[in-house]
């Protein structure tokens, strides 16, 4: 096994059904991988310890009525991101921020419940914070594929 690489097949296993469900009994797990409870159980808390899995509630904004999306690339002065990315995590309507390298160096996904509320966050709100130039931004209209579907390979898992 790679030193690098502390996870294995039985993991990759695991991940599969916990993707699928992640209110999976630890019992059935074990028992649709031939693995004792206790076993099972021990590899479960490794993959949550270790920060390679979390067990959590995926939200969908839609059913919340959260129907305008938006991709929006701002700049901002070298000596402010920091606080600036501080300033945004508290803003509820954005669910992805990102540090970037480039032409921008902040980018950012927010929804909105209507595009008059997407219009006054793109053109009053953002502008208005100190440092901050909205480079470009856009309009999504569907999310194809999103972090709640993604997997590693199964080549990532040695043993």
């Amino acid at each position: 096994m790679d030193k690098n690489n502390i996870y294995d097949n039985i993991d990759y296993e695991i991940i599969k059904i916990l993707k699928n469900d992640a209110r999976t009994p630890y019992s059935k797990i074990a028992s649709e991988l031939s693995l004792d409870v206790r076993n099972a159980t021990k590899r479960i808390e490794k993959l949550i310890n270790s920060e390679a899995i979390r067990l959590t509630a995926i939200i969908s904004p839609s059913k919340f009525n959260y129907e305008s999306i938006v991709d929006i690339n701002i700049s901002v002065e070298q000596s402010l991101v920091n606080e600036t990315i501080d300033k945004l995590g508290f803003i509820p309507n954005i669910s992805y921020i990102a540090k970037g390298w480039g032409s921008v160096n902040i980018t950012l996904q927010a929804r909105f419940k209507n595009n008059r509320e997407m219009h006054f966050f793109i053109d009053d709100y953002l502008p208005k914070m100190n440092g901050v130039i909205v480079d470009s931004y856009i309009l999504v209209p569907q999310i194809i594929h999103d972090i709640d579907s993604w997997m590693p390979n199964g080549e990532d898992f040695k043993g």
